[in-house]
């Protein structure tokens, strides 16, 4: 179908972009680092902050488009066995777009001025409120996947490990959220995990939809 090879694309794209807004953040303080340190990291390296600003916006309208594939997809199975399966993927796929949403605006916030203007205080709750923003979308990505899961593996119509993939996107996501509270080290490990785990399970579930007659 052209609509599914459409979303698969958007897919890939939206990993890549995701990818690299990523990595042009930098290394991040955390919660439990000194507001100088925060302070510090938004002036620094502005150019790549602002960069990675527009790509993280430009990762959206791909998503988007793609998760309207997977919601399509189940949708197809729901009406066969009314469940709802497709809805609740649909619920997960906007929070997430919401969660980066805010997260995105706390973003431009911080580095479209690099913090000129603001006071320390100021520049702290804003950086706070981004990586809450960003960490609550586990639960959001844990929504989709798990939906996605729990569809995959009853009624198996894309190879069994996808549905296990899924289930453990799902996990990690969910767990991942603990990192917005736990120490350094491990909110770190728990982010990481969830941001690897989530595009994984993007690129897997477009190279399926792409290849489906």
């Amino acid at each position: 179908m052209f609509f599914n090879r459409i979303a698969a694309i958007s897919g890939v794209i939206a990993v890549v972009l995701g990818v690299l807004h990523g990595a042009l953040l930098g290394d991040r303080p955390t919660l439990d680092d000194p507001i100088e340190d925060v302070v510090q990291y938004i002036g620094d390296d502005l150019t790549m902050h602002r960069i990675s600003m527009v790509l993280g916006i430009l990762v959206l309208p791909f998503f988007i488009v793609f998760f309207a594939g997977i919601v399509s997809k189940l949708r197809d199975g729901d009406r066969e066995l009314n469940e709802a399966w497709g809805i609740a993927a649909l619920a997960g796929a906007i929070s997430v777009g919401a969660a980066a949403a805010i997260a995105d605006t706390f973003v431009v916030l911080l580095f479209l001025r690099g913090g000129d203007g603001l006071d320390d205080s100021t520049v702290r709750v804003i950086y706070d409120g981004f990586v809450v923003a960003y960490g609550s979308a586990g639960i959001a990505i844990a929504g989709v996947t798990g939906s996605v899961a729990i569809a995959a593996i009853r009624r198996e119509f894309w190879p069994s490990w996808y549905g296990w993939l899924s289930a453990l996107a799902a996990v990690i996501g969910f767990i991942s959220v603990g990192g917005i509270l736990w120490t350094s080290s491990t909110g770190l490990l728990l982010g990481f995990a969830a941001f690897i785990g989530f595009r994984v399970w993007t690129l897997a579930t477009s190279v399926l939809m792409y290849r489906e007659n």
